[in-house]
């Protein structure tokens, strides 16, 4: 099965000239079943309100729902948009066949950010328990934010066609659907962390002319390099930096690249990318070779910036870096007290003071770029 879900679906049932004409048929109850308390126990955990009971009056193309709650009854009628809405897509879905697909617009209609959260953790509960798919588009952070990578993808139309970039952050996305005016340089990277350490070396001459875009994946910075040089807009330069544990892929991501680019521009394509692809310093990833750094060379700065003695700086340190890639900020918040991100800025600052020219390859091409 296969089921669309417009933006008409808030619409209020009293709003529907076809609803308001089939009065009649919303008399008599349904015979009751599984459906119905399957629906009203999604409702009431998306909108964190305890629904007593759920009837379906009417039939076919004209259903109603009536619901109980603390003593009230009330119909479709009587509901706000976004509530009526829920009860709507949650009895279709709960009566669907195992393994059916529902294409939802704006799935964030009629929802405050704590219901729209909740929803994404319904669907994802029902996506495992019935085998369904749900495919839907948004505009709202908080909707992005509680997807992981893989279920975010970005749509972005340009001359040639539609560009669609997987993997994107909350943040890049909320960045390109809000509109604002561009810098003069804008710099594509993965997280976060790459932020944190590229923001700490950057002058503030620098700062001033790049606007800096947490993408999500490299595969993601890719294909958003892809879609701004088949844009080809002059309103502001463009650079990515990657990770330096990307660094032996790079003949991998230029492919990947060329693969997005229509064939006849590859040649051209090439040459662009190629000028615009930097990566952070060593073969590791960012949050490893700061640390590695900073334990090998840096641990008296280390320790004065976080008021701890060197001997207790450097266990912090070697128990940090026994620890897998991407994890080791944790153990040092852990034992210093300290919000993951805290820890990051301060370390972060501490190799830019000691080791200035770490990141002079990006500040190269930064300040060679026009403008």
């Amino acid at each position: 099965m296969v089921a669309y879900f417009g933006i008409d679906r808030v619409v209020p049932p009293s709003e529907k000239s076809s609803i308001v004409n089939q009065r009649r048929y919303f008399i008599s109850p349904n015979k009751k079943s599984e459906v119905e308390d399957d629906a009203k126990d999604s409702v009431s955990r998306v909108l964190g309100i305890r629904y007593d009971d759920l009837e379906l009056r009417g039939g076919g193309a004209y259903k109603l729902p009536l619901v109980t709650k603390r003593g009230h009854r009330y119909s479709g009628f009587n509901m706000g948009a976004g509530e009526q809405a829920l009860f709507a897509l949650f009895l279709a879905i709960h009566s669907a066949s195992r393994a059916s697909l529902f294409v939802i617009d704006e799935i964030e209609l009629g929802l405050h950010e704590a219901a729209q959260r909740q929803l994404v953790h319904e669907l994802k509960q029902v996506a495992l328990d019935k085998a369904h798919q749900f495919i839907f588009t948004t505009h709202s952070p908080v909707v992005l934010e509680t997807l992981p990578p893989e279920g975010r993808f970005y749509i972005e139309n340009s001359e040639s066609g539609a560009q669609v970039i997987e993997g994107i952050s909350p943040g890049f996305a909320a960045g390109r659907l809000s509109g604002l005016p561009s810098s003069e340089v804008c710099i594509y990277l993965e997280d976060s962390s790459a932020h944190i350490l590229l923001n700490s070396y950057l002058g503030m001459e620098l700062r001033r002319r790049t606007r800096i875009c947490e993408v999500g994946s490299n595969s993601a910075v890719v294909a958003q390099m892809a879609a701004r040089f088949i844009d080809g807009t002059q309103d502001e330069e463009v650079l990515c930096v990657l990770d330096g544990d990307q660094r032996a892929a790079s003949t991998a991501h230029v492919n990947r690249f060329l693969g997005l680019v229509p064939q006849k521009r590859k040649e051209d394509a090439k040459c662009w990318f190629e000028a615009r692809l930097k990566f952070l310093p060593s073969d590791m990833p960012p949050e490893r070779y700061v640390l590695s750094r900073v334990r090998e060379s840096h641990l008296d700065a280390f320790s004065n910036v976080c008021e701890v003695e060197q001997d207790q700086a450097r266990d912090i340190l070697d128990r940090a870096l026994l620890m897998g890639d991407h994890g080791e900020l944790y153990w040092v918040g852990q034992d210093l007290l300290k919000e993951e991100v805290d820890v990051w800025k301060d370390i972060c600052r501490v190799l830019a003071k000691e080791e200035p020219d770490a990141l002079e390859e990006t500040k190269i091409a930064l300040s060679e770029l026009p403008g």
